[in-house]
């Protein structure tokens, strides 16, 4: 009976965990009147996504960066996006871009 209830147990832990991606992304110093631009190096997931839903959530993680910045007891926060969980992760500005378009 007691191995019954463990292995129930242990095989609910195993597949109630999700796997969580981070999403490093650095603050670069811009022209614009803000001054600031947000640089995200995306996630292994979109590369499964539709182009109007990569936007959206690129949207959506740009906004959680400004959220994290202006609340600071917020930060370093497991977030989810359409079922996937992400945890953003700041790189510091080297002078170096991870665009290739620039």
């Amino acid at each position: 009976m007691y191995k019954l209830i463990i292995t129930l147990l242990l095989t609910g832990m195993m597949y109630s965990q999700q796997k969580v991606e981070m999403v490093p992304y650095m603050l670069v110093p811009s022209i614009d009147e803000c001054g600031v631009e947000i640089e995200l190096m995306h996630p292994v997931t979109f590369d499964g996504m539709i182009r109007v839903q990569k936007e959206e959530v690129k949207q959506i993680m740009f906004e959680r960066v400004v959220y994290e910045l202006t609340n600071q007891f917020a930060s370093n926060d497991v977030f989810m996006v359409d079922g996937k969980s992400y945890y953003l992760l700041r790189i510091p500005y080297t002078g170096v871009s991870w665009n290739r378009d620039r």
